[in-house]
């Protein structure tokens, strides 16, 4: 459901419980912001308008569908590419399903990888982060390009769901740090790639500042901000903060 300014129910899809729910700029050419959901109670999965709650694309299965991410993954479709665990590859643009998930090319394990996004490299995609195993090794994967990283001596938290202790832009760069589990102690892991594009600390976006305090409070999602970038799309530049000067 959305809850409006004022604390009362703006709008609900009915659809009840979801373990995992993604709310961003997710399609570029469309006024607002959508949700990217899966569903125990009405099973699969659900894309939809973050304000009124329509629809634009819903999986209807039989079983509890327990994960799901939406990101801008690739610069060979445009908007973002979302899926739950018992879904195909939906695009955020035609709010359809845009491909399956390859098994045979080498890259199955990143393109149909269910856990945090994240900035990593030099482009404006995100990563994948995740662990070649369960709490194990902390990794990130290009969803095009294979592995990027992989931690050494370290873990990640919630068995099968391999959570980092947080995730966020800490440093500045708007690529993000994970901070992981080494033994008794915590190690900050940041992008040594190098990149093109100037943008401010993503911290000044008050969505993404918000998701630094629930990403531990609850069940653990990654952090997303309320605009979108990409090159392919032509949005290579953040929209200016709010502050106290009248915007």
């Amino acid at each position: 459901m959305c809850i409006d300014d004022n604390g009362k129910g703006l709008s609900t899809t009915g659809l009840g419980h979801g373990d995992a729910m993604h709310c961003s700029d997710f399609d570029p050419y469309r006024h607002g912001q959508e949700v990217f959901a899966c569903n125990e109670d009405h099973p699969n999965m659900n894309y939809r308008d973050a304000t009124t709650s329509k629809i634009y694309y819903r999986s209807v299965g039989s079983k509890d569908d327990g994960r799901a991410i939406m990101a801008n993954l690739t610069k060979n479709y445009p908007g973002c590419i979302g899926r739950s665990v018992n879904t195909d590859l939906i695009s955020s643009v035609t709010d359809n399903v845009a491909f399956t998930a390859p098994t045979d090319d080498g890259n199955a394990l990143h393109w149909g990888n269910l856990n945090f996004r994240i900035y990593w490299d030099g482009d404006l995609c995100s990563e994948i982060l995740d662990s070649p195993g369960t709490a194990k090794e902390a990794a990130i994967y290009d969803a095009d390009d294979g592995r990027l990283f992989t931690s050494s001596g370290c873990n990640l938290n919630n068995d099968s769901k391999n959570n980092p202790c947080f995730q966020g832009d800490i440093i500045g760069d708007w690529r993000e740090e994970i901070v992981v589990r080494c033994g008794t102690n915590l190690r900050v892991y940041t992008s040594g790639m190098s990149t093109s594009y100037n943008i401010p600390t993503l911290w000044h976006d008050h969505q993404y500042r918000q998701a630094m305090v629930w990403q531990m409070m609850a069940y653990n999602q990654p952090p997303h901000t309320s605009f979108f970038l990409g090159e392919m799309e032509g949005y290579t530049v953040a929209p200016p903060p709010y502050s106290m000067t009248g915007r």
